[in-house]
């Protein structure tokens, strides 16, 4: 009977395990649990194909909860789409619809919309290449005519009758091409009317009008060719006066002094100008790309001592960069003036390193010397700056021909006839990832100032030249609490954290001296610069930090499609940093091991301030990357800051805002809009989903005019992914936080003193309240725990913040200090009258010892 008992039970089992097989392999998640219960009632859940069914199953029902929250969200985004008629967000629905098979009225709405629509896009194409031809025939030889132009009110006509209406899009395009083809015809006239009289004032105003339209007809090119000779004839006429000016000029330039730079700098920073933001707008037109200003020579003038076997690269390269010295100016001007572009064009190729000089240096100094002597060659060294970076392929040299140019934009403006040109190749640029979009906006932002006072009297000081190549300048976006409008900071090489703050924070923001040492400035990792797809930045990930699991990364992106970074929030907190674009490149060579970064041919002190920041530290154990953002000590370079979150594959985000809290210090509207801003930023930790729900509503009701939103529906609409902390993204989805927000509605304060009050109230409970947050190595749990500094002393917290684990009063921290990996105290214990160190692992140990000072040294302005 127990042989046959067993035998039975045995069936029972080989039956239920290749059921449970076949369900997991199917994913028909019913028919998994219905097997992992017939094996439990069996007996047997430490079977591996038990665990893996069990496994699955969680991950099915995850997935089927978070598909259901997509739908959702999908049947929300359509109602806008189809009350918008945004015929693009309809085409970029359709296939999710598809793929969840959401059915319903409102598909079949945007369906017959999408349909619609798309039958008059359809339509309206035809016309738009009707205007195309326009176009192209514009920008021929002959160019227009009236009839061309006439024309164009016929397609008016038909577009009207498609149903287009007067304030569409599409009307007011047609309108806007009509008046540019009318505004060419009745140029031609003029262009015409000027080349006929030969008179110098008319064929000026004929050449205003050829670059405001841009123009690229016959008649076009004859002005510019008239204008050319007749403005190169000026200046040969003009020599002499250019010599006086410059001799002028030499006598009113003098040294400069930290002071004089100082004070220089704040009148460069005041309000962005309304003619400088007018210059912006317009500068964005193609028609400003410096290849097109009509200054530039003919190939046949440029090209014209070089050997015929030399001409094509040369001519190739003409507006692009290269090693070799040019043979002319770019630009048309007299010979004298064109050997010194010459060898303003040595000294940028010797100063980039792409020719040899002993003291490149002097070579920087040398071409902004003379373009503040010679403001004839101003825009002729802007000409050659761009051109050295254009389609440069030789970092070293690229990165410091835009040193120059931030130089430059720092020193002396271009004529206001080419200062469009040097904007529009900066708006270029701007969005290039890493050093060169920070460049560009620099020089951006710099142009402002420099435009609006004119070339600088202070001679470029050697020194400061010299820190160009030890860290880069860079334009510091500063982000502050409430409705400010972002600082923006241009900060040269040599400037440390404390000259920012005593050169323009303090006086542009007028925080009064008293008040100056509560303020600092925060800084966190922004986002990667990624162009992998998710599933590619997954298997990077997972092939650094745990191989085991690429097995689960078809799943992962399925899951987690369209919320990359609350993925990889909760992966780096677990884990650690994404991989460095070298160890990514490694990594997809097969190469396992960690690049080591260029530590090896740094100096013994750069590579330990390196290492400090990037987490390459002496210890074998792997110290954990800051979460919050902290505040920088007084002596960091923000240069050297962004150069190294750069390196990372990351932008820094800066933020000004309070570091130090008086004790016992009560609600004010600046603390206030400061902790709404750590709260959606994660940097007030909120662990209780109940009380975040509740912030998160009060921003919603703030959001809405200080009134409560309808309903879920409209929280999302409000923007409700923008006010959570990723922490709760990452573990709940927009929908079901909307949801949960319902909830509060009903007990919202009824207008924006109540809100603010509740949103304070429910802050100030929280166990991290007041505190700036640090990482920390835990040697017990060999994971992260928090390092908190507030007014009440040094606390370590448990990762959640939830729980303050140990508290170190500031009366007995008898000594504190930091070294590249630990920070460490001197403890008291007054019972005991024991002394005890303290060591604490964490990369942001100078960090931590520098807001530790200030706290300790300003004990009685802080009330402690």
């Amino acid at each position: 009977k127990d042989a046959a008992s067993a035998l039975d039970h045995i069936e029972k089992e080989s039956k239920a395990l290749k059921a449970l097989e076949a369900a997991i392999k199917k994913g028909d998640n019913a028919a998994v649990i219905a097997n992992l219960t017939i094996m439990a009632e069996l007996g047997n859940t430490e079977h591996p194909l038990v665990k893996k069914g069990q496994e699955v199953s969680k991950q099915m029902a995850k997935a089927s909860k978070e598909t259901e929250a997509k739908m959702k969200e999908v049947e929300r985004l359509l109602k806008n789409a189809v009350a918008d008629k945004d015929l693009g967000a309809l085409k970029e629905l359709n296939p999710q619809v598809i793929m969840y098979g959401i059915k319903g009225a409102v598909v079949e709405e945007a369906k017959a919309l999408m349909r619609e629509l798309q039958a008059k896009e359809e339509k309206f194409s035809e016309l738009a290449a009707v205007m195309h031809a326009v176009e192209v025939k514009a920008s021929s030889y002959d160019g227009i005519t009236a009839a061309d132009v006439k024309g164009l009110s016929d397609l008016l006509a038909q577009a009207k009758k498609m149903g287009y209406k007067d304030d569409d899009d599409e009307i007011q395009g047609i309108k806007d091409f009509q008046a540019r083809m009318q505004a060419q015809v009745e140029a031609h006239g003029l262009l015409k009317k000027a080349l006929d009289s030969g008179d110098d004032k008319q064929l000026k105003k004929a050449m205003d009008t050829v670059q405001e339209l841009g123009l690229e007809t016959g008649l076009a090119q004859k002005v510019r060719e008239a204008v050319g000779l007749y403005e190169m004839e000026q200046a040969e006429a003009n020599l002499e006066k250019a010599a006086a000016l410059t001799e002028k000029i030499k006598k009113e330039l003098k040294e400069s002094t930290e002071d004089d730079r100082s004070d220089e700098k704040l009148a460069l920073m005041e309000k962005k100008t309304k003619a400088h933001q007018k210059l912006v707008a317009d500068a964005s037109d193609t028609k400003y790309d410096f290849q097109k200003y009509y200054k530039i020579r003919e190939d046949s003038d440029y090209l014209e001592y070089v050997p015929s076997e030399a001409k094509q690269g040369f001519g190739d390269r003409k507006l692009k960069s290269q090693t070799k010295l040019i043979p002319k100016s770019l630009l048309q001007l007299p010979q004298a003036m064109s050997k010194t572009a010459i060898q303003v064009h040595k000294s940028i190729l010797q100063y980039c390193g792409d020719l040899a000089n002993p003291y490149p240096n002097t070579m920087a100094r040398f071409m902004i010397v003379t373009a503040l002597e010679q403001p004839g060659l101003v825009d002729e060294i802007y000409c050659q700056l761009m051109k050295h970076v254009v389609e440069n392929n030789r970092p070293v040299s690229e990165d410091r021909g835009w040193g120059l140019l931030c130089m430059a934009t720092s020193a002396f403006p271009p004529s206001p006839e080419f200062a469009p040109f040097v904007v529009n190749f900066c708006l270029n640029n701007r969005t290039r990832g890493g050093l060169i979009g920070n460049y560009a906006k620099l020089c951006i932002v710099q142009l402002d100032g420099r435009i609006r006072l004119g070339a600088t009297k202070l001679l470029p000081d050697l020194k400061v030249i010299d820190t160009y190549s030890q860290r880069p300048p860079i334009l510091a976006i500063i982000q502050q609490p409430g409705d400010k409008d972002p600082l923006e900071i241009p900060v040269t090489p040599d400037e440390d954290l404390d000259a920012v703050f005593n050169d323009a924070i303090y006086p542009i923001t007028g925080i009064s001296e008293s008040e100056q040492i509560m303020y600092g400035l925060f800084v966190i990792d922004g986002k990667p610069k990624n162009d992998r797809s998710l599933k590619q930045r997954l298997t990077l990930f997972y092939k650094k930090h745990n191989p085991a699991k690429l097995v689960h990364v078809d799943y992962f992106v399925a899951s987690w499609s369209g919320n990359d970074e609350a993925l990889f929030h909760t992966l780096t907190k677990k884990y650690g940093p994404e991989p460095t674009a070298a160890e990514a490149e490694a990594l997809e060579r097969g190469n396992k091991g960690k690049e080591k970064k260029n530590l090896l041919v740094m100096s013994i002190t750069a590579a330990k301030n390196a290492g400090k920041r990037l987490g390459f530290v002496s210890d074998q154990k792997e110290l954990p990357s800051p979460q919050h953002s902290w505040a920088l000590p007084w002596w960091v370079f923000p240069g050297d800051v962004f150069l190294r979150m750069v390196k990372q594959g990351v932008e820094p985000v800066f933020t000004f805002k309070r570091k130090l809290f008086k004790k016992g210090e009560k609600a004010s509207a600046e603390l206030v809009d400061q902790v709404k801003m750590d709260f959606v930023n994660g940097d007030q930790v909120v662990p209780n989903f109940d009380e975040a729900k509740e912030l998160i509503t009060i921003l919603l009701a703030m959001r809405n005019g200080a009134k409560a939103p309808k309903d879920a529906a409209h929280m999302l609409d409000l923007g409700l992914k923008e006010v959570t902390p990723i922490d709760w993204l990452s573990q709940k989805t927009p929908q079901e936080i909307a949801e949960a927000c319902e909830a509060c509605l009903s007990s919202l304060g009824s207008n924006a003193k109540q809100l603010n009050d509740q949103f304070w109230a429910i802050c100030q409970k929280q166990i991290t309240f007041g505190m700036s947050l640090f990482s920390i190595y835990d040697e017990k749990s060999q994971g992260r725990v928090l390092g908190g500094v507030d007014p009440k002393g040094f606390h370590l917290v448990s990762e959640t913040g939830d729980q303050v684990l140990t508290t170190f009063v500031y009366r007995n921290i008898k000594e504190f200090g930091a070294t590249q990996s630990y920070f460490w105290m001197k403890v008291i214990e007054p019972k005991a009258g024991k002394e005890e160190t303290v060591y604490l692992p964490t990369i942001q140990a100078w960090d931590i010892y520098a807001l530790v000072y200030d706290y300790t040294h300003n004990a009685q302005l802080l009330n402690l």
